[in-house]
Order: structure tokens, then sequence, then C-alpha cells
């Protein structure tokens, strides 16, 4: 879905909804001592949102804010909880449309971490990871 609801604000949203199986199955690990692992047969429905907002500014600049989120999951190993991030990015023409100066930022609310569940024969890991994510970026262009 794109929609413009004014000259200087116009936003496109994408959603994804779908179902994930994992069949049954059973391997054997033979180091260091063979070790049989069963697994059952797991599905969820689950998915995704992407919403992106543009502004339009005076002089040239515009700002874009992005989100993006993601549902709950499964892996063979376990499950992967929801998660979400913000994006942003700022960008300036300058010197007659030739120049531009920008800066852009990802998961600039530091949000964006993954919660794991891996079960095992016998056993259950719960981990949060915070993948460093959060870069921002100032720079420069120039069109010839």
């Amino acid at each position: 879905l794109q929609q413009e609801l004014a000259p200087w604000y116009s936003f496109n949203t994408s959603a994804a909804i779908y179902k994930n199986k994992i069949n049954a199955f059973t391997i054997t690990n033979r180091y260091p001592v063979p070790t049989v692992y069963n697994m059952a047969e797991e599905s969820i429905t689950s998915g995704n949102f992407k919403l992106n907002n543009m502004f339009k500014l005076k002089g040239q600049a515009q700002i874009q804010l992005s989100g993006v989120y993601l549902a709950k999951d499964i892996i063979p190993q376990g499950t992967i909880g929801s998660r979400f991030s913000v994006d942003m990015g700022i960008k300036k023409q300058i010197q007659k449309g030739k120049g531009e100066l920008f800066l852009n930022g990802a998961d600039v609310l530091g949000s964006l971490r993954t919660e794991r569940s891996i079960i095992g024969n016998g056993f259950t890991y719960n981990s949060i990871d915070y993948p460093e994510t959060q870069v921002f970026r100032l720079g420069y262009s120039y069109k010839f």
C-alpha cells in the first residue's frame, strides 16, 4: 500500500503472513558418543510488517523513517522471538542539485535483539542476542 496524504508526507507499507512448517526428523550425532535426537513436527503462523514514512521539507530536504516488525518464528532447533527496528535517513540537496548531504542510521533505537529458545534432548537454552546493528553514517555525494 502506498499513499500520499499531503504534498509533504507519503508512506508505504507492506505485510506478509505465512505458515512455517518443519517436518519431524531424527538425526544421530556420532561424536563424541552416538546420540539420537528426535524432533516432532512443528508449525506456526508468522509474518512481518514494514512501514516507510517519507517527509519532504523545504529547501530540497527529505526525511525517511522506516520501521520493521518480525513476528515470532520457528527454526529446527526451537524458536526465534519477535523483533523490531527503526531506521532513518535525512538528505539535503545542495550545489544546485549536484551535491547532497546525508545522514542515515540503522536500528536507531537499538531495539533489534534476537530472543532464541533452543530445545534439545533433556535441555532448553534461552538466549537474547544483541547484534551490533546500530550504525550511523554521515556523508556527501556529488554528481558530475
